[in-house]
């Protein structure tokens, strides 16, 4: 009677392929995780961290770009709508968290349009 084995062996061989694969997802699972770590990182570098001194750098390009108070107060109300975690502007640092409603507050205080000289 042959000796009983605690190991597979060649009968596991035909695992392999499997196991491989899924050695490779898990390694390219943690990479994944370590680059979406990495971004969120630099991204949270970028936000506004003192959102009155950033004031002074909005004034005049919203100023300038936004046609009318009706048109930005329009924008203003939709986006009031909206559940905003991160603003991301074209044109400055991003906006977190409380700093979403204060540059929307500032905004709706801010007057624009083409009679702004």
């Amino acid at each position: 009677m042959p000796k009983p084995s605690h190991r597979a062996g060649e009968a596991a061989l035909g695992f392999r392929p499997i196991t491989d694969f899924i050695d490779e997802m898990a390694q390219d699972v943690v990479q994944l995780a370590i680059k979406i770590s990495q971004e969120a990182f630099q991204l949270s570098q970028m936000a506004v961290e003192d959102f009155a001194e950033q004031i002074s750098k909005m004034n005049m390009f919203h100023q300038r770009t936004m046609p009318s108070n009706r048109a930005k107060q329009d924008w203003i109300n939709r986006v009031r709508q909206l559940d905003i975690e991160i603003m991301a502007p074209q044109y400055s640092r991003l906006f977190k968290g409380d700093d979403v409603k204060r540059f929307l507050d500032w905004f709706e205080d801010l007057e624009v349009g083409v009679a702004i000289a």
